[in-house]
């Protein structure tokens, strides 16, 4: 237990420390504020609107506790993920992993832990947007009497499963090699989707299985708001409660709602889901390598069998000193060219075999496929495949400890951005199907803003890892483009220019983020040099 607390503490006071978790409770505090909008506000949240009537539930503490339960559970599952995440990986690049190896700590210790710390780090979160809430209430000015209890009560029955789960996930992730880069942010966002999928349908249904499969609580708060909306309106049919909208001059019919209770049945479905916590956590014990890495144990048991040899080696003879000569003063120009070719074989070292028979089977589609079912179908793949050698090619240099040689170099400068014409040019390649196709179709304006968009992309993606050192927030923008971009086709957040049909301005202002984010990075790099 000593060394469970011990680990917990530590890590907990180095996540608190850090910008990022300063970002994200900033970032919650600010959702939940604009969550609770006040009556002069153009826009009204959580509210059910019959014809030309809006009705919404006074702003006292059971409305607000509600609430404010379904912004943290929504979004701090979400954003609170990618913030704990990444601990594990931390200790070993920092080679903390070497040291607890040599301590006698046991893995089952070491992973509870992390996942003790984790979970206080989104709990100090969840605690301070608690806390706002009241601080809302009294500025809103619709209810001056504060009852902790119903604010409280939502935040234990409905968010703390899932933060549980969510810190859990966390570990579990790291233990697990294939989902520690972009693959895992991947696969957690496309759990998270279904979660909330499942959670919207449980609104307007009362099956018993999609009741167990509302892991963020959505449809538990909202038929509660409903229910107490109807008890005072009868008459009402409706069974659905907006979460954001305009009010359009519509008449706002405000009712004063006293809170739910939770039956045993929910009660019961959210005790499972901390069951699930532990399970996760047990799981992670067992798919956990250790503090070692294999390739490590591997080198130490061949220098064990080499032993001999390298002690009879030539040029380890007893008593014999060899004496070098001096080194020839070496020729060597700097060329672009050739830092790029080199750049692209780092990119494209040890990637898997899966991935590039993907890439190839995707091209032979892209080409003989319409235009329109590439953008249905294809697109939302192969938009994805790049995000892994976009975000680890930003950071690479940090990540090896080769930062230092680097900056020893002749040149070193124009070092990032070699990387980052290294890297459009294999996304290029990879998109290379897409391109080709849209050119033979002659829709030159859907090629110059797909082209234009990978390089704002990759921009991105330099400039925020010169910003803060990771890769994580550009892997969670990148997402966040995908999902609404490309697969729901908004136009300004659609990187790859196809909802946009090639419309110049959006093109020209692909090449102006572009511009603007490499001229950003060139700044910041030299200013954290001086």
């Amino acid at each position: 237990m000593r060394t469970i607390l011990s680990v917990a503490k530590a890590d907990f006071k180095e996540r608190v420390r850090s910008f990022k978790y300063l970002c994200v409770l900033i970032l919650i505090m600010i959702l939940c504020f604009l969550f609770i909008a006040p009556k002069n506000a153009e826009y009204i949240t959580n509210y059910m609107q019959v014809g030309k009537t809006i009705y919404r539930g006074i702003y006292n503490s059971e409305w607000i506790g509600a609430m404010i339960a379904l912004v943290i559970s929504v979004f701090l599952s979400l954003f609170g993920f990618y913030l704990v995440r990444g601990n594990i990986e931390h200790d070993r690049i920092t080679g903390v992993n070497e040291i607890l190896g040599t301590a006698s700590v046991k893995k089952s210790a070491y992973l509870t832990g992390k996942f003790l710390s984790s979970l206080l780090v989104l709990i100090t979160i969840v605690l301070s947007c608690v806390m706002s809430s009241i601080l809302v209430q009294i500025v809103r000015g619709e209810s001056y009497k504060i009852n902790f209890i119903s604010i409280i009560k939502p935040i234990l029955v409905i968010v703390f499963p899932v933060i549980c789960v969510t810190a859990a996930m966390a570990v579990l992730f790291e233990c697990i090699s294939f989902l520690r880069g972009s693959m895992g942010n991947i696969a957690y966002f496309l759990c998270y989707m279904v979660s909330y999928i499942f959670g919207m349908e449980n609104i307007t249904n009362n099956k018993e299985n999609l009741l167990n499969k509302d892991f963020f609580g959505i449809g538990i708060l909202i038929k509660a708001m409903i229910n107490g909306i109807k008890s005072i309106h009868p008459s009402i049919t409706s069974n659905m409660i907006e979460l954001f909208g305009d009010k359009n001059n519509a008449e706002i019919n405000y009712i004063v709602w006293h809170g739910m209770s939770f039956d045993m049945q929910i009660i019961k479905i959210r005790l499972l889901y901390l069951a699930a916590a532990i399970v996760i956590i047990m799981i992670s014990c067992l798919v956990f390598r250790g503090f070692y890495e294999k390739s490590h144990k591997k080198s130490i048991i061949s220098m064990g069998k080499n032993k001999n040899k390298l002690i009879n080696n030539k040029f380890v003879q007893k008593n014999k000193v060899n004496i070098l000569g001096r080194l020839s003063d070496a020729d060597f120009k700097y060329s672009v060219l050739l830092n790029i070719s080199c750049e692209i074989k780092l990119i494209l070292k040890n990637r898997s075999v899966l991935l590039i028979l993907a890439v190839i089977f995707l091209f032979f589609l892209e080409v003989l496929l319409p235009v329109s079912k590439i953008e249905k179908y294809i697109l939302p793949i192969s938009s994805l495949l790049p995000l892994g050698f976009i975000a680890e090619s930003s950071v690479k240099d940090r990540k090896n400890n080769v930062l230092q040689l680097i900056k020893s170099c002749e040149n070193y400068k124009h070092y990032w951005f070699v990387s980052f014409i290294s890297v459009v040019i294999v996304d290029l390649v990879v998109q290379s199907g897409i391109l080709l196709k849209l050119l033979l179709e002659g829709q030159i304006a859907v090629l110059c803003s797909f082209i234009s968009g990978i390089a704002g992309v990759c921009g991105l993606a330099f400039l925020l890892a010169a910003l803060l050192s990771n890769e994580r927030l550009f892997e969670i923008i990148y997402i966040l483009l995908w999902y609404f971009g490309v697969m729901n086709k908004i136009d300004y957040l659609d990187f790859t220019g196809f909802a946009a049909k090639g419309d110049m301005k959006m093109m020209i202002l692909y090449v102006i983020a572009a511009a603007v984010f490499t001229m950003l990075t060139k700044i910041i790099r030299e200013y954290k040099e001086v």
